[in-house]
């Protein structure tokens, strides 16, 4: 029972269970060593209350900075996730849309400049206002819907309002 408890020594208690071995071998120095391993165990005890609440104190010590570790390695990665979505970025599908708006826009007006330009602007409008909200709301938002709004509006407006008021102006040669 004595050797159980002195398992977790480091190697103490072999060298005193050899010592005792020893010693139990004269008849002399048997009371003597069963009284000093009473002694030791006593010692031993207190020894190794001390060591486990030193591990412990060791062990919670290692395991703050690990919270710690582990709480700033979640900030860092928070860190990298909100600088990663900074920039304003587009899909090719914008692209194709923004184009294909502006090629019918050239397509439809035989090479009407104005019309041509005002969706290209238009466009760019779209995209200035896209960039203001994601500005304001601080969250992703798509490119498409306000540019092509412009678009088409620009384009509509220009097509059927701005270029039959201005021919009809050259027509009766008024100038502005």
């Amino acid at each position: 029972m004595v050797w159980n408890i002195g398992m977790a020594d480091n190697g103490k208690k072999k060298k005193r269970r050899s010592a005792s071995n020893e010693h139990s071998d004269s008849p002399e120095g048997g009371a003597d060593i069963a009284s000093n391993d009473v002694s030791s165990i006593a010692i031993d005890d207190d020894q190794l209350t001390n060591q486990m609440a030193g591990q412990l104190q060791q062990e919670q010590e290692l395991e703050q900075p690990t919270v710690a570790n582990d709480q700033s390695t979640e900030q860092q990665q928070q860190q990298q996730e909100d600088e990663e979505p900074r920039g304003y970025k587009l899909g090719l599908g914008d692209f194709i849309f923004y184009s294909m708006l502006v090629g019918k826009a050239a397509h439809d007006s035989e090479g009407d400049w104005v019309i041509i330009i005002s969706c290209f602007i238009a466009i760019l409008i779209g995209l200035a206002m896209t960039t203001l909200l994601l500005g304001i709301l601080r969250r992703a938002l798509p490119a498409l819907p306000i540019s092509i709004f412009f678009g088409l509006l620009f384009y509509f407006s220009t097509q059927y309002l701005q270029s039959p008021m201005v021919q009809l102006l050259v027509d009766n040669q008024v100038f502005i």
